[in-house]
Formats: C-alpha cells, structure tokens, sequence
C-alpha cells in the first residue's frame, strides 16, 4: 500500500480530478459561498487589473470634464432632484458624499471601481474564479458596449450608475448560490439581493432589468456543458430568484414613495409618462412593436453611421446563442430551455417598452451590454473547442475595438460641440458688454430668440443629447441658454421672466441674426439677442 503523500498517491488524486473536472468547481462554489462577498489577494489582482482596463478605455472622460445637455441645470438644483422620478438613491448620494454631482475626475473613479467589482462579481456568480485573457477582452467589450457613453456623458448619472452596477451584481451573486440551508437563512437569501435590488432601481429604474438577464445567463450553466460549474435545484432556484425580483421591485417603490413624501414632492410627469400599464392592453401591438424596434436599434440599427459595428454586434450575437443550442443538441428539452433563455436575455433590456408602449431611448436599454457580455460568455464556455474559443476571444476583441470607435467619435463630437458653445457664449457675452445702456454694476437680464444648430462631420449616438448645442437645445431654449452662461463664468445674466418675454417678443421680428449690427439691443432694461430665425 503507497503511503500518503506518495506519488501514486498523488496520481490517484490527479486522475479523479481529471475525471470529475466539476467536482473542483463544486468545490469552489461552496468554499466561495462562506463568504461570497470576501476578497482574496487573488481577487483584488484581478479587480486591479479589471480597473486598468476601464482606467484606459475612460481616460479621456476621467481626464477632461464634459457637460451636457441638463448638467447647466442640475449643477444649481438641490439634493432632491429626481426624486420625483422615483430615483431615490440620487439624493442620498448628494446629501452624504457628494453634494456637487457635475464634476471631473472623481464620479468616473468611483464608477470604474463600481463596475469592475461587480463585473469579478458576475464571474464569481458564473463559477469563474480565474479568468483568462478572454474574460479581460469581454470585459471590455462590455464597458465600451455604446449604452454607457450614453448614460454616463449625464454627470448625475455616473456615481448612481456605478452603485447600482455594483449592487445588482452583488445581488445576482446572492442569488445564485445553492439554495440547502435552514429556513431563516433562506429567507435572508431573498430578503438581501431583492434589497440590494431596490437600491439598483433607486438608482436608474432600468437597473432592474438587468438582473432578468445575468440571473438567466447563470441558470442555463446547468444546461450547458462542458466548463461551467452546475447549479443546484433549479426549480427552487427559479422560485427564489423570481421572488428576489418581485420583492425588490415592492421594497424600491415603498422607498420611492417615503422619499417623495418626505420631501414634499409628487410624481413627475414626465416619470410616469413611461409607464402606462393600460396600453399594453388597450394597444397591445404598440407596445410590442416598440419593443421589437428598440431590440433591432440597439443590437444592431443605431450602429450603421459607426460602420462595422452595426455587424459585429449581431453577428456575435447569434454566434453566441447558436453555440449555445448546440452545446444543448442532446436532448429537446435542453434546447428549449437554452431558447427561451436565449430570447429572455436579449429581449430584457427592452422589457420597459411594455409598461410605457412606446419606443424608449437608448440610455434606457441598461440591460443591453450585460445580455452581450452574458452571450459572450455562453459562446465561450459552452465548448472545449479551441478554435470556437478563439473565436470568442476574437469577437470580445473585435467589438471592444468597435466600441472604443464608437466612444472615440462620441468624445470628438462632444468635445467640438463644447468649443463652439463656449466661443459661441465668449463673443455674444462680448457683444453684450459694447451694448449702450447697461448697467455698470449688478445682474443683467437677457434674452435669447432663435436656434444656434451644431452640425459636425462626427455622427451622433442616436436619441443621446451628446454633441447638442446648448444654443439649439429644445428648439432654442432661452432659460437653458443663459443657465450655460452662468455655469462657464458669465454670472452676471439672468432670464427674463415669462410675462415680459412674451411682451417683448415683437421686437425680434424686426431684427437682424447675429452677429450682424442690431442683432443685440435693450428693450425695457432687457437685453434681446436674437441668434437665428428658427
């Protein structure tokens, strides 16, 4: 008999591994389950390394500061802004850390911190606990996805953004852990992720979305073979992480409510304009379409001014899900479990259409680079294939590049629609001063009439206010003009009020666009600028 430690000792061990390769997953998974949240020295490697890859590919937003549309407005407002939009989590964050959100540097920090946590997070719920060159090119794949360029060029966005990233995939690795403890600590199984859940959608409603779509993603590892660990009880398991859903979705609006009648504000308008549950009935079809539209836009429509990308996206895709049917060919039931995964996780994003039965635009489709990370992953993990492997890489490789482009275009436009806004405001603000009659000292009201439009050879992120004028906003907007002044330095104007815009409106029919002689005059103490004839 060999002794223990012996080398036909180790062998036999080696050997049982090589024939039960899920056992040392298991194995992981409960080790893991201990204490799922705790990091290794292991850990924080990758999550360093995972934070180089967002540093680089965000380096000219984290190194330069771009405002957009809103910001001149919201750099003003108080803490409770969006709160009656049911955004709860917006003034917590500003009442605690971070009262000034139209800021530089700092957000994108946090952000990227947030996103690459929850990203080591999303591995650990999938099993991976080492990744490879593969899930480092994902991961960028998946940060460059364009949905994030357009939510985060919104200041206020970034830091609620980065919470709400962080906590879905916290609540998504929850979630996901086998479900064969006693009851009170199964109920602490539902109660914590659908907590961390409602403080997703505190966030960004659309947050919610994407735990549908990562929490599918893992469930089907059980249906696929050969390298991802197996789940545990998947009936109970679908139970539980439904009901993880539903009671985060009840705990986020009891929250709402309590935010809004703490600060003394009803529902907005424009909130509530995106849900209408009765159309859905009333006029099923719309909200149907709607929702196949957005799927279509986002997957592949909105790319085509990008070039490949509109390609690239699609086609990784569907590779994707057809590895994914064909790692599943050995049973039927296999395969219809792998095709309505499939279609839940690409369809998720756009669920929303269904409450408001409209089009939506593409900041609210979160869910979207999480379903093309989730089928990334299918497509890599579903074979022992090094060649279909590679091509995964090669596809992960292929739309970080097409994503970075995108960005790249978003930035020059962005950066040359901020120039011209900011020459634009230099010369009218010297105009205004050469103006007889002004006063020396105190504020000056003004008022704009007319559409200053920025055109560019650099195409748009579509239904993104990114490379918009704050000249030509709104279809001119006078209010928000003068609020950009104020916001670059010019501190002295004001807007003229309602009432005697609408008195003073005659007197631009007579005048010239500027920069033409009498394109700026006083009118009552106000100054008029009239900057086109839109």
């Amino acid at each position: 008999m060999s002794k223990p430690g012996t080398a036909k000792t180790v062998r036999a061990h080696s050997s049982t591994t090589q024939k039960h390769p899920a056992m040392n997953a298991v194995k992981q998974i409960k080790t893991a389950n201990r204490k799922v949240l705790n990091l290794t020295q292991e850990d924080l490697k990758i999550f360093g390394h995972l934070f180089l890859i967002f540093f680089v590919s965000y380096a000219y937003e984290i190194t330069n500061f771009n405002i957009s549309i809103d910001d001149e407005i919201l750099a003003y407002q108080s803490a409770s802004k969006f709160v009656d939009l049911g955004r709860w989590l917006f003034p917590l964050i500003r009442e605690s850390f971070w009262p000034q959100v139209i800021t530089p540097l700092g957000p994108y920090i946090l952000f990227g911190l947030c996103i690459a946590l929850g990203y080591l997070y999303i591995l650990r719920a999938f099993g991976i606990f080492r990744p490879a060159l593969f899930h480092y090119s994902a991961f960028a794949a998946f940060i460059l996805f364009p949905i994030w360029p357009a939510q985060l060029e919104f200041n206020a966005n970034v830091i609620p953004l980065g919470v709400a990233t962080l906590a879905i995939s916290t609540s998504i690795l929850l979630a996901s852990r086998p479900i064969d403890t006693s009851f009170s600590k199964g109920v602490w199984h539902i109660i914590a992720p659908a907590a961390l859940i409602s403080i997703a959608a505190g966030a960004y409603q659309s947050a919610v979305l994407i735990y549908p779509v990562i929490i599918t993603g893992v469930f089907l590892q059980n249906r696929l073979k050969p390298t991802f660990s197996p789940a545990t009880k998947n009936t109970r398991h679908v139970i539980a992480a439904t009901s993880i859903l539903l009671l985060g979705c009840i705990i986020y609006l009891a929250i709402a409510a309590i935010a809004m009648k703490i600060y003394g504000i009803p529902p907005s308008p424009y909130g509530s304009s995106f849900v209408n549950i009765k159309t859905l009935f009333s006029a099923p079809q719309n909200a149907l379409s709607g929702m196949m539209q957005n799927l279509w836009n986002v997957y592949f429509a909105w790319w085509k001014p990008f070039g490949t990308a509109s390609y690239a996206i699609p086609t990784t895709i569907l590779t994707g899900a057809a590895i994914a049917l064909y790692a599943a060919r050995d049973s039927r039931q296999k395969i219809l479990w792998v095709l309505l995964g499939v279609t839940l996780i690409l369809a998720s994003p756009a669920a929303f259409c269904l409450l408001s039965g409209h089009e939506l635009p593409l900041r609210t489709l979160l869910g979207a680079p999480f379903a093309l990370l989730v089928l990334l992953l299918l497509f890599y993990h579903s074979t022992n294939s090094d060649t279909t492997r590679k091509a995964a890489l090669a596809a992960a490789l292929l739309i970080a590049l097409e994503g970075l482009y995108i960005q790249s275009i978003h930035q020059a436009r962005s950066a040359l629609a901020q120039k011209h806004d900011m020459l634009l405001a230099s010369a009218i603000n010297t105009d205004i001063l050469r103006t007889p009659n002004l006063p020396k000292r105190g504020p000056i009201t003004i008022d704009f009439s007319g559409a200053k439009k920025f055109e560019s050879v650099y195409p748009a992120l579509p239904t993104t206010t990114a490379g918009a004028s704050f000249f030509e906003w709104d279809g001119g907007n006078p209010y928000r003009m003068v609020k950009y002044m104020n916001l670059i330095g010019y501190h002295r104007y004001i807007a003229v009020d309602q009432e005697t815009r609408a008195r003073i409106a005659p007197h631009y029919s007579t005048m010239p666009e500027w920069p033409l002689e009498g394109s700026i005059k006083v009118v009552d103490g106000v100054v008029l600028i009239k900057i086109s004839d839109q």
